[in-house]
């Protein structure tokens, strides 16, 4: 919306003439939100992600409602519900993170994807990751490297320190599978 492009002049993001004014910015970011524009609303989620919390997770809940492809409306929602700890909000940041993820552009998005996983995987089964029928860590692994792929530093300590290089393990019975294999079967 013309409301948003003008908060990012006054917030000094496109080169102008005019003078910057973060107070003017947010005045019009706030205004482009409340008439409901999806971009707006995902941008107030990050100006507020560290002063107001519920402001930021409104913001973002809105923005992925208006677009629900919204990849960053989907991070900060995963975000949110990443840190918490009580089952629901973890099935909540597997599903947002999983939206973000599969847009990852710089790793971080694959990586909190994956440490969700594990989070629910142990928290669905007391402590355990290895559960036959229910092994997050083939998932978990795989968004791991996609994010070392995309130069994500944590996700390449993270599988250095399960001493993980090119092991492919089946989700089912955690057995290593065969050389040039995909997926192993039971």
């Amino acid at each position: 919306s013309a409301l948003h492009e003008l908060s990012k002049i006054y917030r000094g993001e496109i080169a102008s003439e005019l003078e910057t004014s973060e107070e003017k910015a947010n005045e019009l970011l706030l205004e482009s939100a409340n008439l409901g524009y999806s971009f707006a609303n995902t941008a107030l989620a990050k100006v507020c992600f560290d002063t107001d919390q519920d402001e930021a997770y409104f913001r973002a809940s809105v923005a992925f409602a208006l677009d629900s492809k919204s990849e960053q409306a989907a991070f900060y929602l995963g975000c949110f519900h990443y840190d918490k700890d009580v089952p629901e909000p973890f099935y909540l940041a597997c599903y947002y993170l999983s939206i973000a993820a599969n847009e990852d552009e710089n790793g971080l998005d694959s990586y909190l994807y994956s440490r969700a996983l594990q989070k629910l995987g142990s928290h669905m089964h007391s402590g355990r990751m290895l559960t036959p029928g229910f092994n997050v860590v083939p998932s978990a692994v795989f968004w791991l490297r996609k994010s070392r792929n995309l130069g994500f530093n944590d996700a390449k300590e993270q599988l250095e320190k399960w001493g993980i290089r090119q092991r492919d393990i089946c989700a089912n019975c955690a057995k290593e599978s065969q050389e040039g294999e995909k997926f192993k079967q039971c």
